[in-house]
């Protein structure tokens, strides 16, 4: 389950997609627009399944790449999120979908200065084949409850701070 909120200026009105990759091996998200600054992919990706060592220690970590697609082009990755091998087997599939705050690819430097690299709700896990069968549904669960809007209303009354630190060096 994929869902991007603050990409507005990553992508304008473009098209966004997201690659999840396990060491040589990846999986690509659909092409979708980006309307002002949120993108919806609701979309199971296809499962990467490799043998690496038992030692979850030697195994590569995972990366969520996030790009802006020109046409049938994809543009090099504008941020990313990385979590080791280790945690997600840790979680294994029982983890419900979260957000994650995407880091600039500082590498490349697709993105302007000042320009937030975006957050991605996903639901992402790793473990093995028999133990996802227990959660499969609870997956499909998940994809279509996600699809379903709720409005909310968040309401704050500033009024005054006092005896606030100087956060200039010269006290301003």
């Amino acid at each position: 389950t994929f869902s991007s909120r603050n990409i507005h200026n990553i992508g304008g009105n473009s098209r966004m997609q997201l690659m999840v990759s396990w060491g040589r091996y990846s999986t690509i998200s659909q092409s979708k627009p980006n309307n002002n600054g949120a993108t919806e992919w609701f979309q199971h990706l296809d499962s990467i399944e490799e043998e690496y060592p038992h030692d979850v220690d030697q195994c590569p970590d995972v990366f969520v790449y996030l790009s802006k697609a020109e046409g049938n082009s994809v543009r090099p990755p504008c941020s990313f999120y990385r979590c080791s091998t280790k945690m997600l087997m840790e979680r294994g599939f029982g983890y419900g979908p979260v957000w994650i705050t995407l880091r600039e690819d500082l590498s490349l430097d697709q993105l302007s200065e000042g320009i937030y690299p975006g957050s991605v709700l996903l639901q992402i896990g790793m473990g093995y084949p028999d133990e996802w069968e227990k959660y499969q549904a609870k997956w499909e669960q998940n994809l279509k409850h996600m699809t379903h809007r709720t409005p909310f209303q968040l309401r704050c009354h500033l009024f005054q701070a006092r005896h606030l630190t100087a956060t200039e060096a010269d006290g301003t």
